[in-house]
């Protein structure tokens, strides 16, 4: 067992300034650092999985940002989302949902190479930063590993379980971009390989409309927005913006109908108190009133 002390020590002088003795005091704080390490280990990684969390990534990323600069070469940033994970909790259970996400981050990690980062975003989605790749083409590579480790179900709570996941890549050369314009463009990537039948893996390019893959991925049972003393219509709804996973601000999501029951705007109806902004599980709603196209 390894103690950490903190010795001080201090002199006792006579009138004419010569030292008489020492005072040394000792303190054990092995609990104090052991107490101190756990909680910057907390601030920093996620409490599910142990993987690191956005906040320890936007810093890898700023990092590899900089040595990029001086170097120059490659990075990508990857954001992969679990297909149809939503089935997994309605079928199983949450507690075998967790368990999943537990042995896919393990299973991430044994393809994770020691140059780059692994997190996870939240939810069920991860991200990767893969550093110093040979070429763009590298990225694909890196993106196939991940896919690969998925080919084998996984047995939890003896149940086998078969998931799939599709992954939007974001190529950066130099210094790369701000966050929100990256996470908007590895979002734009994953909502491509979504459309074009899950399990796969799509480069971001240009051409690629952003910010369509929140509008068509709703929570289940989403709260109903209520008019007045009236009870919600069957035809309201709410999509949720995912922003305290995200930029830190709203990502414009794909509307339907209106918002002229809540007084028009996101602003009114969270002014009028009709939508929980506070507390630990706030969202960030994007409300939306009548949906013509139900």
């Amino acid at each position: 067992m390894v103690i950490v002390a903190e010795v001080s020590k201090s002199a006792v002088r006579d009138a004419s300034g010569s030292t008489l003795y020492f005072v040394t005091s000792v303190r054990d704080v092995t609990k104090e650092r052991a107490l101190n390490a756990q909680l910057s280990h907390q601030a920093l990684h996620d409490s599910l999985t142990g993987l690191p969390n956005r906040v320890l990534f936007e810093n890898r990323l700023s990092q590899a940002h900089a040595r990029t600069a001086r170097r120059g070469g490659w990075n990508a940033v990857m954001l992969l989302d679990l297909d149809d994970f939503k089935e997994v909790n309605d079928t199983h259970g949450h507690l075998v949902g967790d368990q999943l996400l537990v042995a896919l981050a393990r299973r991430f990690e044994e393809v994770t190479r020691s140059s780059d980062t692994l997190c996870r975003f939240g939810g069920d989605e991860f991200i990767y930063l893969a550093e110093e790749l040979a070429s763009p083409a590298q990225a694909e590579e890196v993106a196939e590993r991940l896919l690969g480790v998925l080919a084998k179900p996984f047995s939890l709570a003896g149940t086998q379980v078969q998931q799939h996941a599709s992954i939007g890549t974001v190529v950066l050369e130099g210094t790369g971009k701000a966050w929100t314009e990256l996470i908007g463009d590895a979002d734009a990537a994953l909502y491509e390989a979504k459309r074009q039948g899950k399990g796969r893996h799509v480069v971001f390019t240009p051409t690629m409309p952003r910010g369509q893959r929140l509008a068509l991925s709703p929570p289940a049972d989403p709260p109903l927005v209520r008019s007045g003393a009236d009870k919600p219509r069957s035809s309201d709804t709410a999509h949720w913006d995912r922003l305290n996973r995200r930029s830190g601000s709203p990502v414009p999501l794909r509307r339907y109908g209106s918002v002229e029951d809540v007084g028009g705007s996101l602003e009114a109806a969270r002014e009028s108190r009709q939508i929980p902004l506070d507390g630990p599980d706030r969202a960030w709603p994007v409300v939306i009133g009548h949906d013509e196209t139900r």
